[in-house]
């Protein structure tokens, strides 16, 4: 019996050494815990943005303006082997 609780004490204290070694380390690397990654790992991509840290950006107060392009769109593009208009392939 007492050889037992040994065995498992080490056990635990072995796995809790190892997650704080690995904690340390992903907050190193800026990166999330490892029970949270191993979470990230294994969901689906759906539940991605729900797991993944995040923050909001104010809008600036001193916006920049995009330059805009004057190039002319092709009348026609070619997909999947047909020639279709641009509009519907667009749309499509």
């Amino acid at each position: 019996m007492r050889k037992t609780l040994r065995i498992l004490r080490n056990i635990v204290v072995s796995f809790l050494a190892l997650y704080l070694a690995l904690f340390t380390f992903t907050k190193v690397i800026r990166y999330p815990e490892p029970i949270a990654a191993i979470r990230l790992g294994l969901a689906p991509a759906s539940q991605t943005p729900t797991l993944m840290p995040w923050h909001e950006i104010k809008e600036s107060s001193n916006p920049i303006d995009l330059p805009i392009g004057d190039e002319e769109m092709p009348a026609e593009v070619k997909y999947d082997g047909v020639v279709v208009p641009f509009n519907d392939f667009l749309t499509q």
